[in-house]
């Protein structure tokens, strides 16, 4: 399997259980919580990048880029699918997220946005750990 669908796969079921976590204390409708998702997919990724790195003298800088994307990617396929299950599921939910929110949306735009999210702070994150990675190990072009 590769290491992209492995730890996207993974970031993904993270993602799940930290938005279940925050819901047994009725805190899934405060978005402030959504900045630990970025940590949960910072985590992820640099694992996925950790993984393709090993036993590697050296590592090609288009090859990182493309498996922290595609980790990401992964991850909130997994993500949204959830949420708007649980959104669809759950009116009050939506209803409480749109008053924190201070907005008004309908059901797509909610879903749009939480995967417009996830794929920005995927192309940041991804971006940012392949500095890491570059000063970290010998990078190729």
């Amino acid at each position: 399997m590769k290491p992209s669908l492995k730890y996207g796969i993974f970031t993904g079921v993270y993602l799940i259980l930290y938005f279940l976590l925050i819901s047994l204390f009725g805190l899934q409708s405060n978005p402030i919580y959504s900045f630990f998702n970025v940590i949960i997919l910072f985590m992820g990724i640099y694992y996925a990048l950790l993984d393709i790195s090993k036993g590697k003298y050296q590592l090609k800088y288009l090859d990182g880029i493309k498996t922290g994307l595609m980790t990401g990617v992964y991850a909130t396929i997994i993500f949204t699918l959830f949420f708007g299950f649980y959104a669809d599921n759950n009116p009050k939910f939506i209803r409480d997220l749109i008053h924190h929110a201070g907005m008004d949306v309908n059901f797509a735009i909610l879903i749009l946005t939480v995967g417009t999210m996830g794929a920005v702070s995927t192309m940041i994150t991804t971006f940012l750990l392949m500095q890491y990675f570059k000063r970290k190990l010998r990078v190729t072009k």
